[in-house]
Order: structure tokens, then sequence, then C-alpha cells
């Protein structure tokens, strides 16, 4: 971030320098408002704040999709699982498999994903 401040500082100099009342600079008597220079400048900067912080927030969060996204969710054994069976996550039916035995009905937990299946656990669950 500290770069588009200093990318906004040097646009406001230029700005500045480009106004002045010199022969080379004058080409055609244009002028251009200092309230002009200072908004458009601010209102630059502004965005590229916003979208920096953004793109750095995008980057941070975690895969929703693919097979890192599906790690970690939590889902429901559809048949018993002892070793391979059905489970539901996100929507989907899946083929699983796991160490131990799950019985249907039980709470799941993905911890890989091998081609079309998923290897699960059993989850954690928080009593209140």
């Amino acid at each position: 971030m500290g770069r588009v401040f200093s990318l906004s500082i040097l646009m406001l100099t230029m700005a500045f320098v480009c106004r002045a009342d010199t022969p080379e600079v004058r080409v055609l008597d244009l002028r251009v408002s200092l309230g002009f220079i200072v908004t458009t400048v601010l209102m630059s900067a502004l965005f590229f704040v916003f979208a920096v912080t953004k793109a750095v927030k995008a980057q941070r969060r975690r895969p929703i999709s693919g097979r890192e996204g599906l790690i970690g969710e939590t889902g429901w054994a559809d048949s018993d699982l002892a070793p391979e069976g059905k489970i539901f996550v996100r929507g989907e039916y899946w083929e699983a498999w796991c160490d131990e035995r799950i019985a249907k009905g039980e709470k799941v937990m993905v911890a890989e994903v091998e081609g079309m299946r998923l290897k699960v656990r059993k989850a954690e669950t928080v009593n209140d």
C-alpha cells in the first residue's frame, strides 16, 4: 500500500510541475484546475487502496472449491462405512473410506481427497 501512496504523491507532484507557466508546458494554452487534479489523484488513490485491500483479503481466504476446499469439510455418513461407503458433504454424495467403523448418520470430516473418493474420520462433536 505504501507504493500506492508513493505513486499518488508522485502523480500530484507531476501535476503541479505540469501546471507551471513555462513555454514548454503551455502547449495549446490548456490548463487543468488544481481542484480537478487533487480530486482525481485522491479518487485514484482511494480506488487502488480499495482494490489492493480486497485482493489481499481474497488471497488469504481458505479455498472453497477443488480438493483443497473439501479437506476439513463435515458431512454425514449416508451408509455404514466399514471401511467403505457413501457420505453426504456440501450437498453431494461421495464414495468414502475410513480407518474406523462409522455408522450411518454419524457426522464425518474429510481428511483426504483421492480422485473421486474421500478419506474421512469421525467428526468431533461439541456438547453445549
